[in-house]
Formats: C-alpha cells, structure tokens, sequence
C-alpha cells in the first residue's frame, strides 16, 4: 500500500515537472524576444566632454554613438539649480523693486505676497509649460528688451526644488545626432489631476522621447491618484523604467497599468563612482544586462581631474560594454519593456498538484499513517480553488515557497544513507540529489512564470525561510535517525529536552547559530557588506573565465561536503556538520531560480557550473581528509584510542 501510494505521488509529480518545462520553455523563448538593450549617457557629461575635447555637443553626441550610445539621459533641474547657474532669478515682491526697480515700474502694483521669476525668453519658453502644470503660475507680459517674468503664490522657500522641465535646445541637439531622448521627472507637493493631465500633454511632445523615469522616492500622484498617472502616461506611449536598487512607491503600479510597460535601469550612483575602476565599471553593467534583466544602462563617465585622456578612457568604456553585451547575445537599440505573458491556468493548476504531491511525501517521512493522504486531499481542493479563480499572486507565491522548501528536504533525507560508498558512486549520489532537488527549481519557475514576475513587478517571497527551514527538517531528522536516542522521534524530542546542558554544547550552539545568522544574512543581493575584497575578486575572476559565476554556497561549500558525506555515510550525529553543510549547497541550488529576473538559460548555467566545480572542490576535499585520517592513525601512539573516522 505505502509503496502504490509514493509512486502515484510520484506520477504526479512527473506530470507536473512536464506542464513545468512547458511554461520553462515559454519563458525561455520570451526572453530570446527581449534582447534590446539602451545605452545612454548624462547630457551634461557629455557637453562637458565635448568642452574638454574642443568640439561641437552634436558633433560629440554623434560620436558616442558610434561607441554603442543609443540615448542621452536628461535628469530634470530645480529651480534653485537654475538660479545657481545664473539662468533665472528668484525674487520676492519687495526684492523686485530693489533689484528690477525699471521692471517692477512696467508692471504696475507690485504684490509682496507673490514670488516672481525672472529669467530671459529662452529659459522662460523652457520651464512655462512644466511650471504650470504643477503650480499656479502667471505670466506678467514682457515689454520688448525685458526679461520674462512669472508669478506664484508658492512660498519662495518651496520653490527652490521644484523642478523645472528640460531644455528644449539640448533636446533638440540630441535629435539632430540621431539619439533618442531619456527624461527623468521630479514629483511636487500638492499634485493634482489637472497637473498630471497637463505633464502629461507636455511630455508627450518631446520630440525622440523613448524611456520615462522618475527622481525621487515615490511617483507623482502617490498613493491617491497613480492610477491617474498610468492612464496619462499612455498617452506618452514611451516605456517607464525602476531603477534598480532604488525602490520608489507607486512604480510598479504605474508600470503595471501603461501600454509602454516597465523596465529595469541599471546605473552607477555617484556617490559610488570614486570607488570604481573602468573595468569594474565594464563588468557592472554588463552584469545588471546579462543576469538581470536591465535594459536601461545609465553610464557615467569617468571625468576626475587627475584623469589625462578623457575622451579615449571613456569611449572606450562604452566601446567594452557595446562589445561584451554584443558577445553576450544583446543589442544596443531603442529598448522596449517585456511583451505581456500570462501562462494557461490549468497548467499552473497541474504544477501546484506537483508540490502538494512533494510535500505529501515529505509529511509521511514525519508522521506516519493515512494523515498525508487526508492533508494532500485538502490542500489540493483548497489550490484548485485558489488556482483556477484568477485570485492575487499570494497563493502562486505560496506554493512557489513549498516548493523550494519541500523538494531540497526530500532530496537530502531520501539519498543520504549511513552506508560508506566509493567516490564514483558517491558523484552519481550527489547529481541524482541535486537533480530531485531541482524538480522544486522547475516548479516555482512554472508557478512563478508570468511576465510581471520576471519584470519585479511582482517577485519570490520568503528567501530567508527557504534557505532556513529545510535546514531545521533535516537536522530534525537526522537528529533522531538510528544512532540517537531510543523510541519515537516524538518521545526522543521530549528526552532530548529533558537533559541538562553542558557548557561545550552552549558554546558549540553559540557558533552554530553566529554562523547561520551570516549565512541567513548573506542570502539576497542587499548584504554585500558581509563580502570580503578577497571573494570580490574570485568572483570578478569567475565572471570572466565563465561568463556566468556560480554561487559560492554551491561550489566551495554545499556540493563538496554533500560529496565527501556520500563518501563516508552518514553514521550518527557526530556527521552532522558535514549534513547541514551539504544541504545548504542544495538550497542554495533550487534558489539560484528564485531570481526570477535573471534570463532562466543564465540560472542554468550557473547550477551547471556550480555542480561541475563542486564536484572537484568535492574530490579534492575527499582525498585531504583521507590522507589527513591516514596521516593521524600514524602518528597516534598505539596505546591512545582512535575515532574510527572511515
């Protein structure tokens, strides 16, 4: 009976992973689709080249192009910038008269309540149209040889950040070399409809207008009217774009609901540059790219003092990430975001079938009896429900997270075994676990297979209790396999807690649990700070001899441990280091897919490469410890006892 039961739970699973590879191949050619990548440069390093160089900024832009530069990024000036450049003047009512006495004569009673800005008709025909979108803005007419005047009831104090629109002649420039257009607009205090329908109306006559992307920390119109804002914003028609590593409220949203959709940019926060080399620079791009998924690569140029050749240094910075992106199957063209992708309900329906049937293997490893029958029943009824209604994505993510809990677990309890074995077997061992374990990968990438989640509109939950929980049922069932305490694993828990606690074990605890606290807060790619200079440059080595870098979790830690614990078996507690250590390395395999923006061929190559150099860190780690037990037994006098480590 028990042996029916796990191989219709294994069909089940069978049939799965297939409905799983379907929606894999799907998203693979998906991604094939999404190739174009834009590169693009600050107009005002560019203009400050072409100052350096002695040349003309068209002429200058035209050039880069030939580098690979598809776009030139304008980030949207205040009005204090502008009044720090010498290119307008704030001033209030009373201040007019001092400064302006002949204007304020013109214009008749002068009212100190009100802030005027005056600035010449250039300036003026560039900050009119976006200053009146966002606040109540006057035009006092100008009499011929006059500056151009405009008045606000906006307290000077507010002014000084509010942003001011773009320059018409430098847009203008960049049209005539051929290059598309970037802006990058600020949000302001009180939005309103009006002014989202009149930024709108201005934006989307920008001439060459290809990407949208916004400044500060939440879009205009938060939380209250985005929706407004994506309605508007169709009418751009241009693509809006997250800029990674800055999260900004209302983004998601606004991407989520406009025809052009979302993209991920990818740049170099000025702040950071310093610490930068060229070639580091070449490899972060190309990087944010290739396994990412950032197809808006905002580049900064390299233009400190003590640099001697700016123009060769920076040409060819965008000549190296034009060649590797190339060489990496992308182009550099007008970029576009990820088509729509909704994968079929029933096949997603089959997938989550697929965990709950792992999982009811698992549950029968704990508690036996007809409990794991009952338990898969329930849940299956409650997935069909949730699976087939078209809910949220809550439950897709849910699944998604038993999966990568569920099939790493099983993997580990059913292949480990307290039997010694040769180190050929010991390799097969260790590829037939991590292939059960990557039957988990293939189901959250089937479940997770939406074009929204591979644009982080929507992303994996639950990465620390991935990489934790699989870790406590091991060590749970380990714990109490032959070799431990006598009777139930229930009744040996309770024993186990019964006992005193000695001092060694405390200590022992202590560093097993500093240890998995780096190794929790290592998981992601916000924790960088817990990476030495020594593994930056094993990885920036990786990266370059294989293209794709595996994760150290797998090759130097999880995969050769799980390999020399094969070798030896695993006998009683005293293997379970080499246990909880080989387990995190099949962990750390099913959640490499857990980076749903990474194109999948990449996260494949990377699992490849992490197990083939596993294997021989694994080799390696093997014959150090068999000749180190040889080298012990020798020099032990005979009289000493030894621990019969085979």
């Amino acid at each position: 009976m028990q042996t029916s039961f796990r191989a219709a739970l294994a069909a089940v699973i069978a049939v799965a992973l297939v409905a799983a590879v379907f929606l894999a191949v799907q998203r693979v050619q998906l991604e094939r689709d999404f190739r174009d990548v834009e590169m693009t440069v600050l107009y005002d390093e560019a203009a400050y080249l072409a100052r350096v160089e002695g040349k003309d900024t068209v002429e200058t832009l035209r050039e880069l192009g030939g580098f690979g530069v598809t776009s030139v990024f304008f980030k949207e000036p205040t009005l204090g910038d502008l009044v720090a450049a010498g290119r307008l003047t704030l001033v209030s009512g009373t201040q007019l008269d001092l400064h302006y006495p002949r204007l304020a004569g013109q214009m008749g009673p002068v009212d100190p309540a009100l802030t005027y800005i005056v600035c010449d008709e250039d300036v003026y025909g560039d900050v009119r149209p976006y200053l009146e979108a966002r606040i109540n803005a006057g035009t006092v007419p100008a009499e011929a040889g006059e500056p151009y005047v405009l008045t606000t009831d906006v307290p000077f104090s507010l002014l000084k950040d509010l942003g001011t629109g773009f320059s018409r002649r430098e847009i203008n420039e960049v049209n005539a070399a051929g290059l598309n257009v970037v802006l990058q607009v600020r949000t302001w205090n009180g939005v309103t409809g009006e002014g989202i329908r009149a930024l709108a109306t201005v934006l989307e006559a920008v001439p060459g207008l290809s990407i949208l992307t916004f400044n500060d920390p939440a879009v205009p119109g938060y939380p209250g009217i985005t929706w407004l804002l994506a309605r508007e914003l169709d009418r751009v028609g241009a693509p809006v774009a997250e800029i990674e590593f800055f999260p900004q409220a209302g983004l998601k949203q606004v991407g989520t609901h406009t025809s052009g959709g979302l993209m991920m940019m990818h740049t170099i926060p000025t702040e950071e540059m310093p610490k930068y080399t060229i070639r580091r620079a070449i490899d972060r791009y190309v990087l944010a790219a290739t396994e990412r998924n950032a197809r808006l690569l905002l580049v900064r140029m390299f233009l400190q003092p003590e640099q001697t050749d700016l123009w060769q240094q920076n040409t060819g910075l965008l000549k190296n990430i034009a060649q590797r992106l190339e060489h990496n199957g992308l182009h550099l063209a007008t970029a576009s975001s990820l088509p729509p992708h909704q994968p079929a309900k029933a096949l997603v329906f089959v997938v989550g079938l697929g965990v709950i049937a792992g999982g009811m293997l698992l549950w029968e490893r704990f508690v036996a009896g007809r409990s794991a029958l009952y338990l898969g029943l329930a849940a299956a009824l409650l997935w069909a429900f949730l699976a087939l209604s078209g809910g949220s994505n809550a439950a897709l993510k849910m699944m998604a997270l038993a999966a990568v809990i569920i099939f790493p677990t099983l993997a580990v309890i059913t292949q480990v075994s307290p039997q010694k074995t040769g180190i050929g077997l010991a390799t097969v061992m260790l590829l037939k676990t991590s292939t059960i374990s990557l039957i988990g990968a293939a189901l959250m990438v089937g479940l997770l297979s939406d074009a929204g989640f591979l644009m982080k509109l929507d992303q994996f939950s639950g990465v620390k209790l991935a990489f934790l929980v699989p870790l406590v049922l091991v060590g749970l069932v380990f714990a109490f396999k032959p070799g431990g305490p006598a009777g139930s694993w229930l009744h040996q828990v309770r024993t186990l807690l019964d006992k005193p606690i000695l001092m060694k074990y405390a200590v022992a605890a202590a560093l097993i649990g500093a240890v998995g606290l780096v190794y929790l807060l290592r998981t992601g790619n916000e924790a960088t700070m817990l990476i030495s200079p020594l593994e930056l440059k094993i990885r920036a080595f990786l990266d370059q001899a294989l293209a794709v870098r595996p994760r150290t979790k797998e090759f130097l830690l999880g995969h050769p441990f799980m390999l020399l614990l094969f070798y030896l078996g695993y006998r009683d507690v005293r293997y379970m280091p080499l246990l909880l250590l080989g387990t995190i390395g099949q962990i750390s395999l099913v959640n490499t897919f857990a980076h749903l923006h990474t194109p999948l061929l990449i996260s494949l190559l990377r699992a490849g490469h992490g197990l083939w150099l596993g294997v021989l860190v694994g080799l390696v780690l093997v014959l150090a410890w068999w000749l180190g037990v040889r080298i012990y037994r020798a020099t032990v006098p005979p009289d000493i006892p030894v621990a019969r480590w085979k």
